[in-house]
């Protein structure tokens, strides 16, 4: 863990510095309350972060959730090919491999959607 002065980098939250306030009605907020429930936001800022990362192209926070699960499921399904080419034979580690490389091709295309659609 990142000690004060130690001149290591802070966190992606403790680098968050500025504040940007908007004002809205009553119904103007629960609406937005709404919307970042509906979208699966933890809160309205990430709600909003999401939003800006939409509209400019990039990848939104679930976005990169999902690819970094994609890659870490085939990442261990590799691992089994390897043990199941051992002790199973290659048929079972043919089949893990190929789940494995259709959840590769599905977390690029997943990494490249959102950039394609805004281009």
């Amino acid at each position: 863990m990142a000690k004060a002065g130690d001149g290591a980098p802070r966190s992606e939250r403790r680098q968050l510095s500025d504040v940007i306030n908007i004002r809205v009605s009553f119904e103007e907020k629960r609406a937005f309350g709404r919307a970042a429930r509906k979208c699966g936001a933890p809160s309205l800022s990430a709600f909003a972060m999401d939003q800006m990362r939409k509209a400019c192209g990039g990848p939104t926070r679930a976005q990169k959730v999902l690819a970094g699960s994609l890659g870490q499921i085939a990442g261990r399904l590799q691992e089994l090919a390897g043990q199941a080419q051992s002790s199973h034979g290659p048929d079972l580690a043919q089949m893990v491999r190929d789940v494995a490389n259709v959840l590769n091709v599905l977390q690029q295309e997943v990494m490249s959607d959102d950039r394609e659609s805004h281009t």
